[in-house]
């Protein structure tokens, strides 16, 4: 049986671990491990070895070396002219497409937060995105999302039908849902980091992401007081200048209480979540939101925002709120502070995790689509 080609574009491999490269990696290692007797995937990208790291599956037959050259001449020249080279059936992108084609497209939109929270961008990235998102959904044969929120909202900005949308979630690593020795992590990560009793966030600094708004229940509920602790965990890509003063600032206000954290090492960030006391989510605009199914996967008293494609998330039940409402936000965290830890009911958020958001049926979707669409 001929093997249908597929090209992936891996130029965020090496790069910072967030929800793009989580989603690619996540994906086709799924769908290699599903159904490798069905394609042969060609991964391009800047760095042989970080593509091996992320895709050890992949040898040098099957990774395509990019150079260090403009998006324009990406775009209009090399990957048509990849695509045409390596007889490619399918290339999959990531919210833009190449101008030309050569093989079927195939995009994932993950989000369109710049227009429905147009407040935070500047009109230049609103309107250039919006252009080339709309042409990219438009020249593609299959068209992908992560969540129902952003699949709503991709067809409802672009008119795009949403019967040609298909949604293949973000999940989570198999790695989370291992047993592990709270006591036994919790002293590493104070011998390591000198942090203990803590409340957690992981997330990129952002101003939709509220660390800000968080840093402000800290202080209002008086928890340095109480001994408690509280760690942000992201770094500062988006040189948020305003946020960033206002960490520093609570962190010589309560010193040694306040921590942030930047560039960690996936063993790092896991042994941070699972020492956790609680975690919190309260961002206000996410198109799948990621950290806070992983807290809940490892069994982490989790408080998480209901705003866009959070809403999904039911299964936190009580422990889903609207972070625009602050007092209804913080009393939550106040009373889940208080609270001993419901082993039974982290389980239950455990296992419906497990079975909303694996990678495996992500594949599947992906796979159904092609199989229809290359018939």
């Amino acid at each position: 049986m001929k093997k249908i080609k597929i090209l992936i574009d891996a130029r965020c491999v090496g790069g910072e671990g967030q929800g793009v490269l989580t989603y690619i990696k996540g994906l086709y290692t799924a769908l290699y491990e599903k159904y490798s007797e069905h394609y042969e995937l060609f991964f391009a990208g800047y760095q042989k070895e970080d593509i091996k790291k992320d895709f050890p599956f992949v040898d040098d037959e099957h990774f395509i070396s990019l150079p260090k050259i403009s998006r324009m001449n990406l775009f209009l020249f090399l990957f048509p002219r990849i695509e045409k080279k390596y007889k490619i059936d399918y290339s999959h992108f990531q919210y833009v497409t190449p101008f030309r084609k050569k093989s079927k497209h195939i995009v994932t939109t993950h989000d369109v937060l710049f227009l429905d929270f147009w407040t935070n961008f500047s009109l230049w990235y609103r309107l250039k995105r919006k252009y080339l998102f709309k042409k990219s959904l438009e020249r593609s044969d299959i068209r992908l999302t992560v969540s129902n929120y952003s699949k709503n909202r991709i067809s409802e900005w672009f008119n795009i039908p949403q019967k040609t949308i298909s949604i293949t979630p973000n999940a989570v690593h198999p790695k989370f849902f291992s047993s592990f020795d709270k006591t036994k992590v919790q002293k590493e990560i104070k011998e390591k980091f000198n942090i203990e009793n803590y409340i957690l966030l992981v997330s990129r600094i952002e101003r939709r992401k509220n660390q800000d708004v968080l840093l402000e229940m800290y202080k209002d509920l008086q928890l340095a007081k109480k001994g408690i602790q509280l760690v942000l965990v992201g770094n500062n890509t988006l040189d948020d200048e305003k946020i960033a003063s206002k960490i520093i600032s609570f962190q010589k206000k309560y010193p040694n209480k306040i921590h942030w954290l930047t560039y960690l090492n996936e063993e790092d960030l896991m042994k941070i979540y699972q020492a956790a006391r609680v975690f919190v989510y309260p961002s206000r605009a996410e198109g799948f939101g990621i950290p806070p199914i992983e807290a809940a996967a490892l069994g982490i008293e989790t408080l998480c925002s209901n705003q866009t494609a959070m809403q999904d998330f039911s299964f936190f039940e009580n422990n889903l709120k609207d972070p625009n409402n602050y007092y209804l936000f913080k009393n939550s965290l106040k009373t889940l502070l208080q609270k001993t830890p419901n082993n039974k009911i982290n389980t239950e958020y455990r296992n419906q995790v497990k079975m909303l958001y694996s990678w495996d049926r992500s594949a599947s979707v992906l796979h159904q689509k092609i199989s229809m669409d290359y018939c």
